[in-house]
């Protein structure tokens, strides 16, 4: 590393640690680049409440902190620092030129485990840099909190963004689910689109009920996109202008049609497309055909159209489905359309696959399934152009085969799983054992009453069959869970779901990785972390610093939620690397 050019400039932290304040060590030039960094936390205050603190809260039994600065693209520790909870001065550790840093706080406890966490977003940093802000919010390892924000001059629970809608003098309520959440920028951000206001949980075989609002619609679905930055905690609604304190005309930066149970697809670039899902047409529950775009590297007010061909006209799908998948192929720069459950109700399910071109502008018919299918798993291989398609459900069972779709345009069977599932999760292990080849399938529906499974199997592409993992089978059996892997650990955090009498799955559990070349390649390990609003049917999304964020969903009310909370999972490296210097 002698041959890199490196600026090592100081920088300081202002912190409060309880009742104690940290300031920046001695002899800090303010005029070399530095790091400002307000910190606070969910947890015990000075008198031991629960709630949001301004400061670092007084997490019982914590005697150290460490201030590491990172680059978890490589999962390198750059440089760390750690000073004791009760000690005044402290520096944070030195910076240097480069990209792609986080700099994170590890609370830790007597025997130096980390019990609470937070992180900054990712940044770049360089020798001309002078100040840059940044907020973190510090929580327990392993538990929920509420994601905080200032709101009315206090802490409190973030929520959707109702400035839009406030602002055209509608009385909307933002709880949702059948919404979709993807990351932008780089992992630093969400991005909250469309949703619905639903009665009652969404299961096979029906659809969804969704209230009648009072603002003149049918049905109470959202056409808004909502921005999470979690560097102060807000939602932002895109269609708002601060400029002028309303909405872009237009409806311009909102959905052309409000949709449910959609598909976002991630093409690069910060950009997306909007397919199909559950809408409003003639006053009653329609399946859509539309495509849409999100550009947000476009300028503010022109961020969303529908997807063109190359005469400029509106591209469709042949056919509306909802419960699709839609997968993005990198190779030939296309979007594949999968099954789904078509116009003619829940149990018109479909075999069809279309093939969403992007260089060309086109929509063309895909190789057909063998087998109809809907709420299914599709994924994405490590060649970047084969797609597994696992399980889901047909018009009356579960279905437990497997096929791959190919950019030469054949559909090919391959390996049956050991237990048929619908709405599960299928995650594709990180793992360079597994040369991109391992899934990992977890939970699900399997049968169309609803009965949940806790079992976790692996099948790795071009094998005969699916292993079952018995150290993996999770606790509480669920189905419409959430699954993320870690980037350190590659353990697989499992959250959410519904039981087979549809109550939700409260606690999370956590797949641990071991090694792919062992019988059991995971283990299941239960938290007992219960969501902080009793949420289930939302979506859970990994940020770039290191949380997940849950939003939306229905509460323990049973009404929807328009608010977010955080999981903060234990994903930490285990060691700073050796000096360079």
């Amino acid at each position: 590393m002698a041959n890199l050019q490196r600026y090592i400039l100081p920088a300081c932290l202002m912190l409060s640690v309880g009742a104690t304040t940290l300031g920046c060590g001695d002899g800090v030039d303010s005029r070399d680049g530095n790091l400002r960094v307000d910190v606070i936390g969910w947890g015990p205050g000075v008198d031991g409440t629960l709630g949001f603190q301004t400061t670092l809260p007084n997490f019982p039994g914590a005697q150290n902190v460490r201030v590491s600065l990172t680059e978890p693209a490589t999962g390198r520790v750059v440089e760390s620092e750690t000073f004791a909870v009760a000690q005044r001065n402290a520096r944070l550790p030195k910076l240097e030129s480069s990209d792609g840093l986080r700099m994170q706080f590890d609370v830790l406890d007597a025997a130096m485990q980390p019990m609470a966490y937070g992180a900054t977003p990712l940044f770049s940093f360089s020798g001309t840099d002078y100040v840059q802000s940044f907020r973190i919010q510090v929580d327990p390892v392993n538990s929920f909190s509420p994601v905080g924000a200032v709101l009315s001059g206090s802490m409190a629970q973030s929520t959707l963004d109702p400035r839009s809608i406030s602002s055209m003098g509608i009385e909307r309520w933002l709880g949702r689910v059948g919404h979709a959440a993807v990351t932008m920028d780089g992992g630093n951000k969400a991005l909250i689109v469309g949703g619905g206001d639903a009665i009652s949980p969404v299961r096979a075989g029906a659809d969804p009920n969704f209230r009648t609002p009072s603002d003149g619609r049918a049905l109470s679905l959202h056409d808004d996109l909502m921005e999470f930055d979690p560097n102060s905690g807000y939602f932002t609604d895109l269609s708002f202008n601060p400029a002028t304190n309303t909405v872009f005309p237009g409806g311009a930066d909102r959905l052309m049609s409000a949709r449910a149970f959609h598909t976002v697809t991630d093409i690069g670039d910060n950009k997306y497309l909007v397919i199909g899902g559950y809408g409003e047409e003639n006053g009653a529950l329609s399946v859509l055909s539309s495509i849409e775009m999100i550009d947000l590297s476009l300028p503010a007010g022109s961020r969303v159209r529908p997807l063109l061909d190359a005469n400029g006209m509106p591209l469709r799908l042949s056919g509306a489905r909802v419960f699709h998948s839609a997968t993005y192929r990198p190779v030939d720069n296309s979007v594949v359309v999968a099954g789904g459950v078509g116009p003619g109700g829940p149990t018109d399910v479909l075999a069809t696959v279309e093939v969403i071109n992007l260089n060309a502008g086109t929509v063309v018919p895909g190789p057909a399934l063998a087998t109809p299918r809907a709420q299914h798993e599709a994924v994405l291989m490590a060649d970047n152009q084969t797609i597994w398609i696992l399980g889901g459900r047909d018009s009356s069972q579960a279905l437990s085969s497997t096929s791959t779709i190919g950019v030469s345009g054949f559909v090919t069977p391959n390996a049956t799983m050991l237990q048929a599932r619908y709405d599960f999760e299928a995650v594709r292990s990180s793992d360079v054992a597994g040369g991109g080849l391992v899934v990992v399938a977890i939970g699900g529906f399997t049968d169309m009453n609803g009965a949940a499974t806790g079992s976790v199997e692996l099948g790795k592409l071009g094998r005969d069959s699916f292993n079952a993992c018995g150290a993996c089978t999770l606790s509480t059996p669920r189905g419409g869970l959430e699954a993320v892997e870690l980037p350190n650990t590659r353990d697989i955090v499992v959250l959410d779901g519904r039981k087979s009498d549809n109550s939700r799955a409260g606690g999370v559990e956590v797949l641990k990785f071991a090694s792919l070349s062992q019988g059991n390649a995971y283990s299941a390990s239960a938290t007992g972390a219960q969501s902080v609003n009793g949420r289930a049917d939302s979506t859970a999304t990994l940020l770039a610093n290191g949380k997940i964020l849950l939003t939306g969903g229905i509460g323990a009310n049973s009404a929807t939620l328009r608010d977010a909370e955080y999981f903060t999972p234990s994903d930490f490296v285990a060691a700073p690397a050796a000096s360079e210097f």
